[in-house]
């Protein structure tokens, strides 16, 4: 253990406290350009002694220290009226005031803005996605990481602890379009129905079915459902597209029959 020095350093004090710690207390400046007394404390003298020269060298610097931070129940509203919704989307800036008033604050609310750790962030979020879904507590740490963004660029803190957490991952899922028989299938069932071509032309079915499996590429089972024969992935673009034209030529039957002999806009 480091000896005791009798005197005080150059640049603040450090004593000690009746609980055996040793409190360091240094002139710093504030964000609003005024300058304040920081404490900062450690076991042993020569911790605390290296919490002062590391406030000295901020205060050196320029850099404002504030002696005491902001909750982040009074930093993420202000954070959102006076930051998001003048600069942002009004959908991006509801999207964020839902985690902010539903998870973050009711959370995290009564944590300083300083005193955040990275166990507190990885608890939260370990917490929101046992509560909510993976994708939800995604959304939180972006909304989370992007406040506190903002509080380090005016200087109200000297880190975000934030990005030192990786977000919950979320399982993409696998979407698989309809076939063209599958839709087919679908609007030959829905054909009774009075308002069968205004719902059949909005239905998911073509525009995400028959259009997307044109756009994937999907042309080898259009092949060999249509034409009786598989090609290979380096076949001939002209059948490819004769294929393609057929099927929606017959989508287009399908919806309006008398629109048959319009030409087919879908193009290979």
């Amino acid at each position: 253990m480091a000896s005791q020095r009798k005197r005080n350093p150059n640049g603040g004090t450090i004593t000690r406290r009746k609980d055996g710690r040793f409190q360091a207390a240094v002139y710093v400046l504030q964000p609003d350009g005024t300058r304040a007394r920081k404490f900062a404390y450690g076991k042993t003298w020569a911790d605390c002694d290296a919490k002062r020269r590391e406030l000295l060298a901020k205060v050196d610097t320029g850099v404002p220290v504030p002696t005491r931070s902001a909750k982040l129940a009074d930093w993420l509203p202000y954070w959102l009226d006076h930051i998001i919704k003048p600069r942002r989307e009004p959908t991006t800036a509801a999207k964020y005031d839902v985690h902010v008033r539903l998870y973050l604050v009711p959370m995290l609310g009564a944590k300083r803005l300083e005193s955040l750790t990275v166990g507190d962030v990885r608890r939260f979020l370990a917490r929101l996605e046992k509560q909510t879904t993976a994708a939800t507590a995604r959304e939180s740490h972006k909304v989370l990481r992007s406040a506190l963004s903002a509080a380090c660029r005016e200087e109200l803190i000297t880190r975000n602890v934030v990005t030192l957490v990786e977000p919950p991952k979320v399982d993409a899922r696998d979407l698989s379009p309809w076939s063209l028989d599958e839709t087919l299938t679908l609007l030959s069932a829905a054909r009774g129905d009075a308002l069968y071509a205004p719902s059949s032309w909005r239905s998911p079915s073509v525009s995400g079915g028959v259009r997307s499996s044109v756009c994937a590429g999907r042309t080898s089972t259009w092949r060999r459902e249509r034409s009786g024969s598989v090609s290979s992935g380096s076949g001939s673009v002209g059948s490819c597209t004769r294929t393609i034209r057929r099927g929606a030529a017959a989508v287009r039957r399908s919806l309006f029959p008398r629109c048959a002999s319009l030409p087919c806009a879908v193009s290979g």
